[in-house]
């Protein structure tokens, strides 16, 4: 048996999706830091919380439409519809907070 994956990591995504891509990579990076105690620290619980919830909608928000755009399987229409749906509670829940 061989597995053979088709995937050209040097294929031109064009501007958009090369911005977006990058931005969601510096979202990681800076998650990644911020999870410890002292850098953590650095930014205070206001800018933490901000950075994790904004890194976190957009990571939400890539893998939805990954799934969305790609629903050639019953797994990935599963994973598309609950992606939806939770994040659209998760939407409902700030809303009510706010009010």
């Amino acid at each position: 048996m061989t597995l053979h994956i088709n995937f050209n990591v040097f294929e031109d995504r064009g501007l958009f999706r090369t911005a977006f891509g990058a931005t969601a990579y510096a979202f990681i990076t800076i998650m990644t830091l911020t999870s410890f105690d002292k850098t953590r620290n650095l930014f205070g619980a206001h800018n933490w919380k901000r950075i994790h919830t904004i890194g976190g909608y957009l990571l939400w928000v890539i893998f939805a439409k990954s799934y969305i755009l790609e629903m050639t399987s019953p797994l990935r229409i599963v994973f598309a519809v609950i992606a939806v749906i939770v994040l659209l509670l998760r939407i409902s829940i700030l809303f009510r907070k706010k009010i």
